[in-house]
C-alpha cells in the first residue's frame, strides 16, 4: 500500500486546491498493471524505476519511454498518463513534494529542467536502484520514523545523482521550455527578494501577462504559488536547522511581515511555524500514514 507523510514533513494536501496543484505527500508505492485511462497530475516530483518491462507515458502532446533498469523523474503537476505497458512490466513510482524538493536545494538547472517540462532519465541507471528502490518501499510502509527520514536522506542523494548524470528527452525547439527554465531560475535565484510578475517575465523576454499563463499551463502552479513555495520551503529549513525566533525566519525567507508569513506558512503547512518547528523536533516513533 502506497503512504506518504504530507503534514509531518511539509507538504501541500488540501481538498480546496485543484487536483494539479495538490501534492500527494512523500510516499512510495507499485506502479499499476494497466494503462491509465485518463491524465493524472498533482504537484510533486515523481520519480520511477522500472524493474522489468518498460512504460510509456503521455506527456501532454508527447510520447516518452522509460526501459527497464531506468530511474526517472519528472514534474507531475503536468499532465501524464501511462498509456503502454510492456509484458510483465513491474515498476515503483515515488512522490517528492515540491516543498521538500526546494528544502534541499538542489542545482537551479536541474530543477529549472523538470519544472519547464524535461523527462529526466539516467537510462544506464546504477547496479544498486532496484534493491535501493525496493527498501524504500519496505522502510515508508514501516511507518518508523527513522527509518522514513532516511528513506528521505536516500532520495535526496539519489536524485542527486542523477542531476549530475543524466539524458534528458526534450524537443531541443521547444522554445516554451526554455522560456519555463528562465522563470523558474530567476525565481530560485530571486526568492527572497520583494519581485514581482514583471521580473520574472522579463528573464525569459516576455510580457507579463503571457508569462503568467505560460508558467501557469506548464507548472500546474501561478507564479506566486510557486514563490510562495520556494519561500515557505526556505522558512523550513530555517525553522529545523536553527534557533532563529519565528519573526526572524519569515522576514528571512522573502516575507514582508510577521503577519503574512504566519498566514501562507499555516495555510501551506497546515499547522504554525512554531508547531512545525515543535513537532519536527518532537517527533518520533511512528507516524501516522495517509496513502496517496
Amino acid at each position: 500500500m502506497p503512504v506518504s507523510f504530507p503534514h509531518r514533513y511539509g507538504a501541500v494536501s488540501r481538498v480546496s486546491v485543484r487536483r494539479q496543484e495538490q501534492s500527494h505527500g512523500f510516499g512510495a508505492g507499485i506502479g499499476g498493471r494497466k494503462p491509465m485511462l485518463s491524465n493524472h497530475a498533482h504537484g510533486d516530483l515523481e520519480l520511477n524505476f522500472v524493474y522489468e518491462g518498460g512504460i510509456r507515458y503521455r506527456m501532454e502532446d508527447r510520447d516518452v519511454e522509460i526501459p527497464a533498469g531506468s530511474i526517472s523523474a519528472f514534474w507531475a503537476a503536468i499532465p501524464h498518463r501511462v498509456i503502454e505497458l510492456a509484458p510483465n512490466t513491474r515498476f515503483m513510482w515515488l512522490n517528492v513534494p515540491l516543498t521538500m524538493l526546494l528544502r534541499w536545494n538542489l542545482d537551479a538547472s536541474f530543477v529549472s529542467r523538470v519544472f519547464a517540462g524535461d523527462v529526466v532519465i539516467d537510462q544506464a541507471g546504477q547496479g544498486w536502484d532496484a534493491d535501493l528502490t525496493r527498501r524504500w518501499l519496505r522502510d515508508l510502509a514501516s511507518q518508523q520514523a527513522d527509518l522514513f527520514r532516511t528513506v528521505e536522506i536516500e532520495v535526496e542523494a539519489r536524485i542527486r545523482r542523477l542531476a549530475c548524470f543524466c539524458t534528458a528527452e526534450r524537443n531541443d525547439d521547444d522554445r516554451s521550455g526554455t522560456q519555463i527554465a528562465a522563470m523558474t531560475a530567476y525565481l530560485v535565484a530571486h526568492y527572497r527578494e520583494q519581485i514581482s510578475a514583471g521580473d520574472v517575465a522579463d528573464a525569459a523576454g516576455l510580457n507579463r501577462h503571457y508569462a503568467m499563463r505560460l508558467f501557469k499551463k506548464h507548472s500546474g502552479l501561478s507564479i506566486w504559488q510557486y514563490l510562495l513555495r520556494l519561500r515557505v520551503s526556505h522558512a523550513q529549513n530555517l525553522l529545523l536547522t536553527t534557533d532563529a525566533p519565528v519573526v526572524t525566519v519569515g522576514l528571512e525567507s522573502g516575507f514582508g511581515s510577521p503577519s503574512r508569513f504566519y498566514e501562507i506558512f499555516t495555510r501551506e503547512c497546515q499547522m504554525s511555524p512554531a508547531d512545525y518547528r515543535r513537532r519536527t523536533a518532537n517527533a518520533g516513533g511512528k507516524l501516522s500514514a495517509v496513502s496517496a
